[in-house]
Parts: structure tokens; sequence; C-alpha cells
């Protein structure tokens, strides 16, 4: 009797672990950035994959070059997109924010299949607040990240490109800077991009 007991006991244990585990799990990505997050296929540049703007690192970044057409672009399976989350700047210390250049007005084009043969596209233009706020979590900002709310929420999207416009410059005159990048599904309002 008293090994049968044990037995039970033996089978709960790995069911407890896993439970633990699961929990864990969860509460860890919870903590990643925000929620509904939309998996990137890749990033792309003039110059190739961009994988510093997926490591969610505050140390790493990108800096733009000097091309034409889209300075970056997010590519996609078929997903909705509200929102889009932007380290913008380096975000490391206060000290490496204000030397590097940081993008200032962004134009945002999302390129979906509007059906089974032909893409449409729809563009908005934001302009980024310049603050260094590596810790802030609310409505707008998730751990230095901020937010660009799109009006609506838009289906089906392969490819998101955006085009640094004009930057508020550094004083080490270095290149507009993004240290990361997220995209979601969540939400979406419509105020004035």
């Amino acid at each position: 009797e008293r090994m049968l007991i044990l037995m039970k006991k033996a089978r709960l244990f790995p069911l407890l672990v896993l439970a633990l585990l699961c929990l864990c799990l969860t509460a860890a990505s919870a903590a990643e950035g925000p929620a509904n997050q939309v998996y990137i296929a890749s990033i792309t540049d003039a110059n190739g994959a961009v994988t510093t703007l997926t490591d969610g690192s505050t140390a790493t970044t990108w800096t733009k070059s000097s091309s034409y057409g889209a300075d970056l672009t997010i590519n996609l399976y078929s997903a909705t997109v509200g929102e889009i989350w932007v380290r913008n700047g380096h975000c490391y210390s206060q000290n490496y924010y204000n030397h590097y250049d940081r993008p200032d007005v962004i134009a945002v084009t999302l390129v979906y299949s509007a059906n089974r043969y032909t893409t449409s596209s729809v563009t908005y233009r934001y302009r980024m607040s310049d603050s260094f706020r590596p810790a802030t979590y609310s409505a707008a900002w998730y751990n230095g990240y901020q937010r660009i709310l799109l009006p609506e929420a838009v289906n089906n999207v392969v490819r998101i490109e955006l085009t640094i416009e004009s930057a508020t410059q550094g004083y080490g005159r270095t290149g507009a800077t993004i240290t990361d990048i997220i995209v979601a599904s969540g939400s979406h309002a419509t105020p004035t991009p």
C-alpha cells in the first residue's frame, strides 16, 4: 500500500514540474514585450538582413545608411498588424542615446495581400518622441519601446517598409539609429498620425 502511494506521488511530480515550467514561461514571455506579438520572418535594409533589430538588446543597434527607398523592410507571414513598437535611438545609456542621431519622422508603409494575386499598400507618417525612457511601461511605451499605433488594424500584411524622413541629431552625428522593433496585432485607434 505504501509503495502504491509513492508511485502515485511519483506520477504527480512530473506534472507539477511541467505546470510550474509553463507558468514561468508565460510570465517570461509577458515580460518580453507587448501582447499579441507578430512573428517577424526577417528585417532587411539595403545591405541585407539586420538581426540586431530582433535581438531585444538595448546595446545593439542599426544605423541608417544612405539608401534609396525604404530604410528598413520588415517581412511577415501574412499577419494582422495594429501597432509597431520601436526603440528609438541607442538605448544602452542616456549618454549613448544623446550621442546617436534618432529618427524623428518615420513613414510606415504596410503592404498587404488584397487577394490571391495582388498586393496593395497604405502609408502613414509618425513623429517619434525624443526621450530616453529605458524602463517605462504605459499605453505608449514598453521598456523603452515607443508604440506606433495604426489608425486601424491591417490584415494580411506581408511587408512593412519604414522610411526615416527626418532625424533628431545627436552630438556624434552618426546617422539615425534604432535599437529594436516589435510588431503586434494588438490595439489600434484613430489618433492623428
